[in-house]
This record gives C-alpha cells, sequence and structure tokens, in this order.
C-alpha cells in the first residue's frame, strides 16, 4: 500500500520558473503561504492564501483544501516548508510542489509579488 502511494504521488521541490510555470497551469485557488500572518502581510505571491503550521487553525484549514488539485507552497527561503510538505503528504495529496529558495529567491529572479 506504501508503494502504490508512493509511486503516483508527485511532491518535490521546484525551481522558480517551474514553479511559476505550475502556478500558470494550476492557478492560484491552492497556492499556500505558510510563513507567519505577519510575514504574508507584509508582501506575498499574487492570490496566495496563508496557512500557517503554527495557525490553530492549521487542520482545519488543511482538510478545505482539494486533495485531487495540485498545491503548490512556499515560505521564505524553503526551511519551513519541508514539515508542511510531510503534512500534506500524510493527509493525501497527491501533487504538491514547493518552491526551492523561497519568496526570497522569487523575489530576486524579478517574479511578481503584492503587498
Amino acid at each position: 500500500m506504501l508503494f502504490s502511494f508512493c509511486a503516483f504521488a508527485q511532491i518535490e521541490s521546484v525551481s522558480v520558473e517551474k514553479f511559476a510555470q505550475e502556478l500558470t497551469i494550476a492557478g492560484n485557488e491552492q497556492l499556500i503561504d505558510i510563513r507567519s500572518s505577519v510575514e504574508f502581510e507584509r508582501y506575498r505571491i499574487p492570490g496566495s492564501i496563508n496557512i500557517s503550521l503554527r495557525d490553530p487553525k492549521f487542520q482545519e484549514k488543511l482538510e478545505q483544501l482539494d486533495r485531487s488539485k495540485p498545491v503548490l507552497i512556499y515560505c521564505l527561503i524553503g526551511i519551513r516548508t519541508k514539515p508542511m510538505m510531510a503534512s500534506l503528504r500524510r493527509a493525501g495529496f497527491k501533487i504538491v510542489y514547493e518552491l526551492d529558495g523561497g519568496i526570497d529567491l522569487w523575489l530576486r529572479e524579478g517574479k511578481p509579488i503584492e503587498n
């Protein structure tokens, strides 16, 4: 059973270009910024929602996501996304893309943000 789940799950860390490409394909319906709400309010990738691992309603917010659709996640530099990727894997999400280098690299590569 574990083998079959792993064979069909696509959970990976991707470059800024690949993340932007997947965002174009999947849309921002499940684009998640996992930074704190304070960080999120300062600036974010347009269309993202904020679901922090420290949010008391974390599990409730996770349950509102569609497991059959891709989930795109990011944090500041890519460290905090690792626990989120594990949580999404355990929750049964099939396609998860993590922005390698986080929003910091996104900004350095000239990609759009909103504040």
